[in-house]
């Protein structure tokens, strides 16, 4: 790790700083002439030098390299445009002020170069710790500190790597250009100026570090104080029993006294600084005028000479006082780097290294040899174990609780690191063995079972080397039915969104399949099963809002949460005049509610019956009817009426039966239905979606195009006879392995309720077969399944697993007559069965938390 921030920084980015160099090099003639052309004003224009009697024209612009005579005198380079007086001060004039436009310009490029260039080398250096982090075990201490350094350490030099080699760039360039024009027009002048620069870049340091000083000094005032009053409040039992309360503060002030007079800063100092520092400043420029003015007295300089002077006086204070804080900076980053550098210094020096070792091919056995692994998650000991299994074979640890199978096959997957003794795979040490090359031809599932935020082709392709195609999605839904979690894949694309890009088979053929569907229910008399989406007939098993929609939302704009006060929405209720009956219907809705769940528990399976109604509004809506009740209609607000509505729109007669929706209001909610799609206006067209019988609703899911309709609630087992037909279906169309895919694209995350049935550990475990290793280990896989689950899915392990090695960590009793070998751990004996000869049976007694090794027998 680079100790010292300027080289890293110029390793780093020489192209930008190639830049920001050039950059620099064009602002040199601007300041130049922002000095200069002031100069010539006075003395041409203004005084007349180059206008004598008789003279109408002046040369501007005139360039000359004075040379002294030895070297040929002086040397023109630019003759200059000939101008009359007024032309001459106007073109001047006008000069001034386009330097100073084009050097603003030029530094806000230095600027912005700075501003990309600090997040950009940061991100880096974060990448390298972060790098460092995953890389290597660490101690938790080693961790806490990377951590930090990724992010509050980090962050504080990010500022200075912008700037780290613009700054000084930039400020030595901006101090030497007025000291060096000051230096051309009197020797003497230039080095008063040089000589008050480089005094006031000495004192600004010393000034700023008594500025931190006295803010830590504030800063432990704070802290004592702060410790003293929480002191006091331990106190306070006592405080009041004794009635000491004067006692204390009179201490509590003395204390404060005693803690401002030692953490007082040095005044004297203080003083001096500011004093010297102020007057050297606000003096600099006076100091030039006095200079200069003598000089002009006794003709060594001319008025514009002077003005040029006090210019460049005031010009060279911002630049020596940037050039003194970014030494300051610099410092601080040092100090940070070197912070960094010995983080990650403790992580390798703690890490252990070892020459990478190649994998060889065609493995014969694995060998633990003298293995103790300590485990500190669940603080088991696997102590001073040797075990040979043979390759490609198939072998069961049988371990109960948290005994030496996982140990085990933790250490051969390299979930955890041997304290001593070795694994070795036809003699190579796996700790030799790169992480990376040992996790693509070992796999380990179900120790350590990740989800993340993606979709579950991403989570299954964690780990993986392979690209996203036709082929890896075939090895995926293999692996998927490898792993048992097929039907649960299937059942996420189903509910999932389909389109021309994520499922361009389905999406061209979702009409044809939704025929389909539709006449299988008709051929097996389930036609009541589904109620279909009909332009003019309502849907009795969806909401309310679902009928007047008739299409699926995009975005917030009709969501159902803000439905009831949607303007568009509440404009058509009033055009049909379904505001008042709607409100009406809420409040009947609400006043059933809050008599049926009176007395009911929050999270009383009642609730989810009426999953319209939550927990949380049941005290808004017992004060709603409260208020009718007692008759104050005036204090029946809006936002009563706005929630009437909503529950109103959420209610489904056949699901929820309160029996405040008939025939008359079905009618004129098709009406509505209708008026919404005549009056909706082209901005609001892209918020929605309409179910059309020969189109794909797009916005909608894949089992809701496929049926075009409600699934009835009022008939029992109405959702799986029909989800049974629907996959009948497209496994008849063989399209049942792109629903399949399309559930790849679904998006997880830990904390997705629609995950929940999906095992994590099944996951994992499908995430290690798609990268198809040599050696499969599995552990943790079975927990949760019933016995024939778990046999089948051993049975599936051993078929895809056939001809490469498999190791699968079992609880006692799983049949284990499929395996070759079979290792079971019983306290601290370990025993090593034959399947194939049950007559021969070696024991070996094994130190399991004890380092010595017992004999055999």
């Amino acid at each position: 790790m680079e100790r010292n921030p300027i080289r890293y920084v110029l390793a780093r980015s020489r192209g930008i700083h190639g830049l920001a160099l050039l950059l620099v090099i064009l602002s040199l003639p601007v300041l130049w002439f922002l000095i200069s052309v002031p100069r010539a004003l006075v003395d041409d224009v203004f005084l007349g030098r180059s206008f004598p009697a008789g003279t109408d024209l002046a040369p501007f612009l005139r360039l000359a390299l004075p040379l002294p005579w030895q070297l040929g005198g002086e040397r023109v380079l630019f003759a200059g445009v000939e101008l009359p007086r007024d032309l001459y001060f106007i073109a001047g004039a006008m000069l001034v002020g386009g330097l100073v436009i084009v050097r603003a310009l030029l530094r806000v490029g230095l600027r912005l170069l700075s501003a990309r260039l600090g997040p950009r080398l940061a991100d880096d250096l974060r990448l390298a710790l972060f790098r460092q982090l995953v890389g290597e075990r660490a101690a938790s201490d080693d961790v806490e500190n990377a951590i930090a350094s990724l992010g509050h350490r980090v962050a504080a030099v990010t500022p200075f790597l912008g700037r780290a080699l613009v700054a000084p760039m930039l400020s030595i360039a901006e101090a030497a250009i007025p000291v060096l024009f000051v230096l051309t027009l009197n020797l003497w002048l230039g080095l008063a100026l040089a000589a008050a620069g480089v005094l006031d870049a000495l004192l600004v340091p010393a000034r700023e570090n008594e500025r931190e000083e006295a803010g830590r000094r504030l800063a432990a005032g704070e802290r004592e104080a702060t410790q003293m009053a929480r002191r006091a409040v331990d106190r306070l039992p006592a405080i009041r029993v004794h009635g000491t309360a004067d006692r204390e503060a009179g201490h509590f002030a003395e204390r404060l006294t005693a803690v401002a007079r030692k953490n007082r800063p040095s005044l004297r100092q203080l003083t001096w600084l500011g004093f010297v520092l102020r007057t050297l400043r606000d003096g600099m420029p006076v100091l030039m005028l006095i200079l200069a003015g003598w000089f002009v007295m006794h003709g060594a300089l001319t008025p514009g000479g002077l003005v040029a002077a006090v210019t460049a006086a005031f010009l060279v204070i911002r630049p020596v006082e940037a050039l003194a804080l970014w030494t300051r900076e610099r410092h601080a980053a040092v100090e940070t780097f070197d912070e960094i550098a010995r983080s990650i210094g403790e992580m390798k020096s703690r890490a252990r290294r070892h020459p990478e070792a190649p994998l060889p091919e065609g493995w014969r056995s694995l060998k633990a040899v003298h293995l103790s692994v300590f485990d500190p998650a669940t603080s088991h000991r696997l102590s001073t174990v040797d075990l040979e299994l043979p390759l490609p074979g198939h072998a069961a640890l049988v371990t109960d609780g948290d005994g030496g199978g996982h140990i085990l096959a933790a250490a051969i997957g390299g979930a955890l690191d041997a304290s001593a003794g070795e694994v070795l795979l036809d003699g190579v040490n796996l700790a030799h063995v790169p992480p990376a090359v040992r996790a693509r031809r070992i796999a380990l599932a179900g120790v350590t079972p990740i989800l993340f935020d993606g979709t579950l082709r991403q989570n299954l392709l964690y780990g993986a080397s392979l690209a996203e195609g036709d082929d890896t999605d075939r090895l995926l839904c293999d692996a998927l039915r490898v792993a048992g979690i097929d039907d649960d894949a299937y059942a996420l694309g189903l509910a999932t969104s389909v389109d021309g890009q994520n499922a361009p088979k389905l999406a061209a053929r979702v009409v044809e399949v939704r025929r389909a569907v539709r006449a299988e229910l008709v051929a097996g008399g389930m036609e009541d099963l589904v109620d279909p989406f009909e332009p003019n007939r309502y849907n009795r098993h969806g909401t309310v809002a679902e009928n007047i929609l008739q299409g699926v939302p995009v975005g917030d704009t009709f969501h159902e949460e803000y439905l009831a006060t949607n303007p568009f929405m509440r404009a058509v209720l009033e055009a049909e005049d379904l505001t008042r009956p709607l409100a009406e219907m809420g409040f009947a809705i609400a006043e059933s509610l809050v008599e049926i769940f009176e007395g009911v528990p929050d999270g009383h399976p009642l609730f989810q019956r009426f999953a319209f109604f939550s927990a949380a509004e049941r005290g808004l809506c017992a004060d709603m009817v409260a208020r009718r009740a007692e008759r104050r209609r005036g204090a029946e607000t809006g936002r009563d009426r706005d929630r009437q509505i909503a529950l109103a729109l959420r209610y489904v007669e056949t699901r929820h039966r309160l029996g405040v929706l008939d025939a008359e209001m079905e009618r004129r909610l098709v009406q509505a239905r209708h008026t919404f799609a005549r009056l909706l206006p082209s901005s609001l067209k892209p918020a929605i979606t309409f179910y059309e019988p020969n189109e794909i609703c797009t916005a909608a899911s894949l089992s809701d195009n496929l049926l075009f309709g409600r699934i009835a609630y009022d008939v029992a087992g109405a959702e799986e006879k029909v989800h049974a037909v629907v996959r009948r279906v497209l496994t008849a169309l063989a399209l049942d392995d792109e629903v399949l895919r399309l559930g790849l694209s679904a998006h997880l995350s830990h904390g997705n309720e629609r995950l929940q049935p999906v095992s994590p550990v099944l996951i994992d475990l499908a995430r290690c077969l798609a990268r198809q290793p040599e050696l499969l280990l599995v552990d943790h896989v079975f927990e949760g399944l019933s016995v024939a689950e778990a046999a089948a899915l051993m049975e599936r392990l051993s078929t895809v697993m056939a001809g490469r090695g498999l190791i699968a960590v079992l609880p006692p009793g799983f049949d284990t007559s499929r395996f070759d070998r079979v290792v079971r751990f019983e306290g601290d004996k370990l025993l090593v069965e034959d399947p194939a000869e049950p007559g021969n049976t070696s024991v070996e007694t094994v130190a399991v938390g004890n380092p010595a090794a017992a004999g055999s027998a």
